[in-house]
């Protein structure tokens, strides 16, 4: 936050009229693009980061570590400032970029499917997507396709049954499988590949550069070409380095850059969930400084790759008539706004950009358009001179590129949602929500009910939130405004909408009770056919199955009132046990639509805000021990012990201890608990480590998350 409390804040007119106007003004969907004329098809190599922020491709880092894509795309080429992806993470945006689809429509909420949310490569898979994206589309238009990297995230390709398994669309098909950039596994054209051999101690995006510039000389001169290359740079990952070796040395002393939302000393005007984070201070803070010098490493080797690929196009005469797009997966943030990663609405995890130099774009030059991943696709197909699926939610962006007619793109709203949770500096964060951005404002609505408001104009890193401040009057403007752009739908998709549930009983976060009675309300326009309940416990992650709690995925079918009406109540009387849960309530209708907003209410076994103590036994500080760590200690809470999570890191080099080798980036251990789920009970760890200098560390979870903090430690060698 940063305008001390008294300060009267100004509403650009524009705003206020923006805001008023918007649902009747503003047009949704795939908006063809004036001036689009038939022209001769051209190559298009398109680059995907995985979790690169807006910074790496801006000009102090292009400048300062990145020659090949400051001379060959920055210089050569156009930088779109604006594109941010629609929901800030992983696996849906993977699937908006191949199907221009938002999530809410494609059904790919999360990165693996959870209790209620649909997601991952089995929902991309079930539903037909994988035969039915964009390498299909541009191999119906006469391309040769071609994909080398990562496809999508959880479960690819498990989920079809077959580990060989190949999309449809795709002429050549190179996958790397999960997120290792060392001993990795690749499926190359229905073959299984790896870990070890052909790859022995090979950097993974060295490999892939390797296999993009082969296919490259391969199909030169044989018709229009497009390469999809989705990098795992800069990605970090708990269990593989995220640089090459002979990058291990480079940038010491390289630091995030302090802007001013860096480490935001005053969060109180964030919703409360943010602003109870804590700061980055010593080993935290030193921690995201390593992280981000393994970033900057990281990209070095994918300047590399862009290098490469460019004097391959270059030497097959290929070169002047290709489109080169470099972008990201989802944005992430550094330690900006006290927060670590994506997933949330903030623009260092949703603002990716784009670098894209090719036939009639201009050289030098920025655009400050506002654009999304769901325009990436048809603006590809569109370049190809195809025809875009009617039901696509992107529109194309060629005009900004300086296509036929030229001229910048058509103002709107964007929006961006998410689902889920994540865990944020320990804290595990709710991370649903809904917001709308224009060029100058961005709006988000909280699935908790929290609200914010940031004017970019005067505060472009997000450091007030004025919602509060609002008058009512612009307030439900802003509600309006997100409802119309949600609501707007294309194509089949959206024909029949989801139906829509809601839970009136139990209340939400209140105290379980014998016999749990579960009451609602469902509707849709076609009529409702069942409701299911699905009733997880929050310690275990386990399923009831209306009589006891299973480890399998259960649901429990609700009673309906009026079966296949429009709008019924439904109910349910069960005998859960008296433990903490979350119940979780979805409809369908008789074409088996539900919906994937499905309602959550949570269920306490009683109220507890006392935190676990917990000891360290052993080792004692300042042990001296011989090759083998036994971590023995203690832990009691009023409630019950969950779990006890140990941290283990090289005071030398910050590294930390993942249960087989020491990576950077914060990684913890689960401790054995010698009696699970009391009140009392000792716990242990065992780790042979080579000769150093350590600390550990260890935090009680009780069975309703409050953990102990700060944890207990210990300083000790092996010799």
């Amino acid at each position: 936050m940063r305008n001390p409390e008294g300060v009267c804040v100004h509403f650009p007119t524009k705003l206020l009229v923006l805001a008023a106007l918007v649902v009747s003004t503003i047009a949704w969907g795939p908006a063809s693009v004036a001036g689009s004329v038939e022209h001769e098809q051209p190559n298009v190599v398109l680059i995907a980061l995985d979790d690169a922020d807006f910074d790496l491709i801006d000009d102090p880092a292009l400048d300062a570590y990145f020659p090949n894509i400051a001379t060959h795309l920055r210089d050569e080429g156009m930088r779109l400032r604006n594109l941010h992806v629609t929901t800030p993470r992983g696996g849906p945006s993977r699937a908006a970029l191949l199907r221009s689809q938002f999530a809410r429509n494609s059904g790919v909420l999360v990165n693996r499917p959870e209790p209620g949310l649909t997601g991952g490569f089995d929902h991309f898979y079930d539903n037909g997507y994988a035969s039915d994206e964009l390498g299909r589309w541009l191999q119906d238009a006469g391309y040769t396709t071609m994909f080398v990297g990562k496809y999508h995230n959880d479960r690819f390709p498990q989920s079809t049954g077959d580990n060989r398994y190949a999309p449809p669309g795709w002429d050549e098909f190179y996958a790397t499988r999960g997120s290792r950039n060392y001993a990795f596994t690749q499926v190359i054209n229905g073959q299984l590949v790896g870990p070890t051999a052909p790859y022995p101690n090979q950097f993974r995006t060295d490999v892939e550069a390797t296999q993009a510039r082969g296919l490259l000389r391969s199909n030169a001169g044989d018709g229009p070409m497009f390469l999809y290359l989705g990098s795992n740079g800069p990605r970090t990952s708990p269990n593989s380095r995220n640089y090459a070796d002979r990058h291990a040395d480079l940038f010491p002393g390289a630091e995030v850059p302090r802007t001013p939302d860096f480490n935001e000393a005053d969060v109180s005007d964030k919703p409360p969930q943010i602003a109870a984070l804590p700061l980055y201070e010593g080993t935290a803070l030193a921690s995201l400084d390593e992280r981000h010098r393994r970033r900057l490493q990281s990209m070095v080797a994918v300047d590399e790759m862009i290098g490469s690929l460019v004097a391959e196009l270059d030497s097959t005469g290929e070169l002047d008539d290709t489109y080169i797009m470099l972008t990201s997966i989802n944005g992430y943030s550094q330690g900006h706004n006290r927060l670590e990663g994506k997933s949330l609405p903030y623009d260092r995890m949703t603002r990716v950009g784009m670098l894209v130099r090719g036939p009639g774009v201009p050289a030098g030059v920025e655009s400050d358009d506002l654009l999304t991943s769901v325009d990436i696709a048809p603006t590809i197909v569109d370049l190809a001179g195809a025809d875009m699926h009617d039901w696509a939610d992107g529109r194309s962006f060629a005009s900004t590129l300086g296509g036929p007619a030229g001229g910048p793109a058509e103002p709107r709203w964007i929006t961006i949602e998410n689902w889920g949770s994540r865990e944020n500096q320990g804290v595990m964060l709710d991370t649903e929500f809904r917001a709308i951005r224009s060029t100058d404002v961005v709006y988000v609505e909280w699935a908790n009910g929290d609200r914010e408001y940031y004017d970019l104009g005067t505060d472009p890193y997000q450091l007030d939130n004025i919602y509060p401040t609002l008058t009512p009057a612009l307030q439900a403007d802003l509600a309006a405004a997100l409802d119309a752009a949600f609501d707007a739908c294309t194509g089949a998709v959206c024909d029949n909408a989801a139906p829509q549930t809601t839970v009136i009983r139990p209340v939400d976060r209140g105290k379980l009770r014998q016999p749990t009675r579960i009451i609602g309300w469902a509707t849709d326009d076609t009529g409702v056919d069942r409701v299911e309940l699905i009733i997880r416990d929050r310690r275990n992650s386990r399923y009831f199955d209306g009589t006891a709690f299973r480890d399998e995925f259960a649901t429990v079918d609700a009673r309906l009132e009026f079966p296949g009406s429009p709008s019924t109540k439904f109910r349910k009387r069960l005998r859960i046990p008296n433990v903490p849960i979350d119940i979780f309530a979805r409809a369908y209708d008789e074409q088996g639509t539900s919906d994937p907003e499905v309602e959550r209410i949570r269920q306490n076994r009683a109220t507890d805000n006392r935190a676990p103590a917990t000891r360290i036994n052993r080792p004692v500080n300042g042990a001296s021990l011989s090759g083998r760590l036994n971590v023995l200690g203690a832990a009691r809470d009023n409630k019950g012990i969950d779990r006890v999570m140990i941290v283990v890191k090289d005071r030398r080099n910050d590294l930390y201890w993942n249960g087989t080798s020491f990576q950077p980036g914060f990684t913890r251990v689960r401790a054995d608990l010698a009696r699970p789920g009391k009140t009392r009970t000792r716990f242990f760890y065992q780790a042979s480590l080579p000769p150093g200098e350590y600390i550990t560390s260890a935090r009680a979870y009780d069975i309703f998350g409050n953990f102990t903090n700060p944890p207990p430690n210990a300083r000790f060698t092996v010799r």
